[in-house]
């Protein structure tokens, strides 16, 4: 499988994504893409300039597989299979990162789905590094 690892920093969302989350059309797309059905939410993380930028714009820049929203209340968006990672651990949780298809989206935002609250499973908060790999065979 190709990937791509990104570390970043954790942050705190709008809580929009909840709403997207919990929709019955989204949870539907990400069983049938991704085999998730999400945990409320998801998990905010930014990358920094640099590096994990550049890495992230370029996975970004590939496609992913389409999300199309049924409403106009909703955006389209992206996802791509991904991993969440725990020094000395290992994978802490399968799930995705979504792209949301909105015009002036931050770039350095990576928006993370599980089937669990990662946040409880990982016990961090905001300013915790996290390392995501993002599954590239799929788009």
């Amino acid at each position: 499988m190709t990937s791509v690892e990104l570390i970043g920093r954790l942050v705190t969302g709008q809580g929009v994504a909840r709403l997207y989350t919990r929709a019955d059309w989204a949870r539907e797309a990400f069983m049938n893409a991704a085999g998730i059905d999400p945990f409320p939410g998801t998990l905010n993380m930014v990358v920094a300039d640099g590096p994990e930028r550049r890495r992230w714009i370029a996975v970004r820049g590939r496609g992913g597989i389409l999300l199309p929203a049924p409403v106009p209340s909703f955006c389209d968006g992206r996802l791509f299979r991904a991993s969440v990672l725990s020094s000395g651990s290992g994978v802490v949780s399968d799930g995705a990162v979504v792209v949301p298809m909105v015009a002036g989206y931050p770039e350095d935002q990576v928006e993370i789905i599980s089937t669990i609250g990662l946040r409880d499973a990982l016990g961090v908060g905001d300013g915790a590094e996290l390392v995501v790999r993002i599954a590239l065979d799929r788009d």
